[in-house]
């Protein structure tokens, strides 16, 4: 009999849960697509929404060291049988910025200290490739940006192929956003001019044939320069809608995987019926809107189903705990919105469900601070979806209970959590 494949709870290595056998989502389809699309991409999701697992995939998949267990590793899912030319073709440097922790402390210290630690270690990875001693003389150049350049000159030398893969890429940069006029201050230097952060991203597009970003928000990109030109923003494009968190179908079939191995014995019509109104409803394209291609928050579906598994019954509490904390991050804005609570933005959400303010697909960080980019906001941590078009005025919706818990009443004495109740008999 075939192992039970466990649910993958946390695991976010690719190759770590194919080893352990746990379930995936197949996500592999979207790889021709992503081909096609562009050689430079860049994605905006909410946090705990399946970017690191997926980035995981597409850094083994395009692995030149990992060409010969290609199939093994990828085995039953759709890539297998339908291998793009440039599966095995790239040595892959691969950057996570939450790595770096908060916005706080010698930032630049601690990103250079990282990056060229992932490049020894990129190095010592495709040792192979590169002569006796050239991870050694890499390591003596100061200059994070200057160490990319020789290492990418050195590679088309050779005839060598490079692709950047970058998650989170503005993790650490956010966390300023929300400080003080100080932190403000350093994000400014950090990601426009000569700052840091803006220098060594100036040298990836010259540096490598393709890159792929996946982050939260769209700011750290923006300048005046336009650094955001170095890439494709694919986050509308209805192509790719799916391609992160679970359809209702990838839901049911988990569902229905774990019925069959006897592991779940509550049935599929009462689990969606937990599931659908708490976790389902988000929509990243106009486009997609009439498909009623609604996507479930991954995260949320499997810590359910994981509880239901090991205890036989559902979560007590169905309310995500991390969502207060994207709420936190817009306190700054729910306090210039409390200045006028007669005509809160957020009361009106609560209220009417919904708001028909402009979604910005680019904006950068001295608009977080104006009223009109709230709903802006509220949309990348997912607090808000696209919802419908109505007479060509598009409506930004909440799109399940789960976020509605992050949205309080502003009232004349501050920000007020909403009561369950009220939560329940919201409509979504």
């Amino acid at each position: 009999m075939e192992q039970i494949k466990f649910i993958p709870k946390g695991v976010s290595n690719f190759r770590e849960l194919r080893e352990k056998n746990r379930y995936y989502v197949d996500k592999t389809l979207f790889l021709p697509k992503l081909e096609r699309v562009g050689d430079f991409l860049f994605l905006t999701r909410p946090r705990r929404f399946g970017k690191s697992l997926f980035l995981s995939m597409m850094k083994d998949y395009y692995d030149i060291n990992n060409k010969d267990n290609f199939q093994k590793e990828f085995e039953g899912l759709y890539i297998a049988n339908n291998p793009t030319e440039l599966q095995g073709y790239f040595q892959v440097l691969y950057f996570d910025f939450a790595m770096l922790g908060g916005g706080t402390g010698d930032l630049e210290k601690k990103f250079d200290e990282y990056c060229k630690k992932r490049i020894q270690n990129f190095l010592k990875y495709y040792s192979s490739f590169y002569p006796r001693g050239f991870a050694k003389e890499v390591a003596e150049i100061d200059t994070l940006s200057v160490q990319i350049d020789y290492i990418a000159e050195t590679a088309r030398n050779s005839g060598y192929h490079l692709y950047l893969i970058i998650d989170e890429y503005d993790n650490f940069t956010n966390n300023m956003l929300y400080g003080n006029s100080e932190s403000k201050d350093k994000f400014s230097k950090t990601t426009h001019g000569d700052g840091f952060y803006r220098q060594v991203f100036q040298s990836f597009k010259p540096s490598f044939e393709r890159i792929i970003m996946f982050g939260v928000l769209p700011i750290t990109l923006m300048d005046p320069t336009n650094c955001f030109n170095i890439s494709t923003n694919i986050s509308f494009l209805k192509n790719y809608n799916t391609m992160l968190g679970f359809s209702e179908k990838d839901v049911k079939d988990i569902i229905r995987y774990y019925r069959k191995a006897k592991l779940i014995k509550m049935k599929e019509k009462d689990i969606l019926a937990d599931l659908k109104p708490w976790y389902d409803g988000y929509c990243f394209s106009k486009d997609c809107l009439k498909n009623g291609q609604g996507m479930y928050n991954p995260n949320n579906v499997l810590s359910y189903l994981n509880i239901l598994i090991e205890t036989g019954n559902p979560p007590a509490s169905l309310i995500d705990p991390n969502t207060a904390m994207e709420f936190n991050k817009l306190r700054k804005m729910v306090d210039i919105d409390n200045r006028n609570n007669a005509n809160s933005i957020i009361n009106k959400i609560v209220s009417d469900g919904y708001t028909t303010d402009e979604l910005f697909e680019e904006f950068d960080a001295d608009k977080i601070e104006k009223k009109e980019y709230l709903p802006s906001l509220m949309y990348y941590y997912g607090m808000l979806t696209i919802g419908e078009v109505d007479d060509d005025e598009l409506k930004l919706v909440i799109p399940n209970r789960n976020m509605v818990t992050t949205l309080p009443h502003i009232t004349s004495k501050g920000a007020e959590p909403l009561k369950m109740e009220e939560i329940k008999k919201f409509d979504v």
